[in-house]
């Protein structure tokens, strides 16, 4: 068990990890949309506006990531203590939030093909469930100052 008066160093530290998994992932949505270089004018436009989808795309995956850090920095502040299983849960969330931009990209490369559509709901999706689940989990438990 981790409590935050006690052991202020390992406290911060699951916080530090929290923190930088989401910052880690919503940085690789970003970076994952580029534009070719040595592109003539025409191209160059062409390009650019191939990137709108994409820019959406981006947008809704940080919206969904930004939602559950939201939800996450808010339970965390009202913690205590973190004992084993709440540990265990908030690896698996980081672990779901640090799998969203591979979903992420293969819509964006493949955005006409159905199977990248539900892979990237079911990921989105499951990042909510386990948002949901740690929040609900720990919200009435004794973790809490």
């Amino acid at each position: 068990m981790i409590d935050r008066d006690r052991q202020p160093v390992e406290f911060g530290r699951l916080l530090a990890l929290s923190d930088g998994i989401f910052a880690f992932a919503m940085t690789l949505l970003v970076i994952s949309i580029a534009v070719p270089a040595g592109l003539d004018s025409d191209q160059f436009s062409s390009a650019l506006v191939s990137l709108v989808p994409k820019v959406g795309i981006m947008a809704l995956s940080i919206a969904v990531v930004a939602s559950a850090w939201v939800a996450h920095h808010r339970l965390i502040g009202l913690l205590q203590r973190a004992d084993d299983g709440l540990v265990a849960l908030n690896i698996s969330l980081l672990g779901m939030v640090a799998f969203v931009p591979l979903p992420h990209q293969v819509l964006g490369d493949y955005p006409h093909e159905p199977l990248a559509y539900v892979v990237y709901a079911t990921v989105l999706g499951a990042v909510n469930a386990m948002a949901v689940l740690w929040t609900s989990t720990f919200g009435g438990g004794t973790c809490f100052k």
